[in-house]
């Protein structure tokens, strides 16, 4: 059953509950859920506490179906106002089927970064698969990042609209201080409202319109 609207932090564990009751179907082999993972997304970033300017503490959120020429939510925010909010991943094709096609060789769990054996051993493969030498998996985020943004700056939604991106890729395992400090060199972003980079991990990077900024949960 998909999940049309949230109130946050009202509905948390109702979220988290229908993530934890999907997950297994919407990550089946050959076919995993778009809207699922655009939740899980919207849970990861709300369960950070990053800073309001970054993701608000207190929201409504409806999804808004499957329309290719509509963002993925429209999110209103306590004093009324509302956006449009579009979620995206920064991959490549081929990073993306290494990680689908890992999730389900034995001992493996995990939905965010990184995708983890039981023994503990990382998988990895895709791009990376020879492995990388010094800033490859930062340099690759920047890219995945930038690709992103450009692909979703086409969309008739974007100018104003909020875009939420997600690492799923082995480039996730990048330090994101070490990738913001190449997207502040680039500069703000004049399109979207603002854009955001998180990782499951809490970890943030904002680009708006006048700053490029990283946020690290403390602990």
């Amino acid at each position: 059953m998909t999940l049309q609207k949230v109130s946050w932090p009202q509905d948390s564990r109702r979220l988290a509950d229908w993530l934890t009751e999907n997950g297994r179907t919407a990550l089946q082999k050959g076919r995993e859920d778009k809207t699922w993972k655009e939740w899980w997304v919207v849970q990861t970033l709300s369960e950070s506490a990053a800073p309001p300017h970054f993701w608000p503490a207190s929201f409504k959120i409806e999804h808004t179906g499957e329309n290719p020429d509509v963002a993925d939510f429209t999110i209103e925010l306590n004093d009324g106002t509302t956006w449009s909010v579009e979620v995206t991943e920064a991959t490549t094709p081929e990073d993306r089927r290494a990680i689908a096609e890992s999730r389900h060789l034995p001992g493996v769990h995990g939905v965010g970064d990184p995708i983890k054996r039981d023994d503990g051993k990382i998988i990895d493969g895709g791009r990376f698969r020879g492995g990388v030498e010094g800033v490859e998996y930062s340099t690759a985020m920047v890219e995945d990042i930038l690709h992103a943004i450009a692909r979703k700056s086409e969309k008739k939604y974007a100018k104003g609209a909020w875009l939420l991106i997600y690492p799923n890729s082995n480039a996730m395992f990048a330090k994101m201080d070490v990738v913001g400090s190449y997207l502040k060199r680039l500069g703000p972003d004049k399109l979207f409202e603002r854009v955001v980079v998180c990782r499951d991990s809490g970890a943030a990077i904002l680009i708006d319109h006048e700053r490029v900024e990283v946020y690290r949960p403390e602990g």
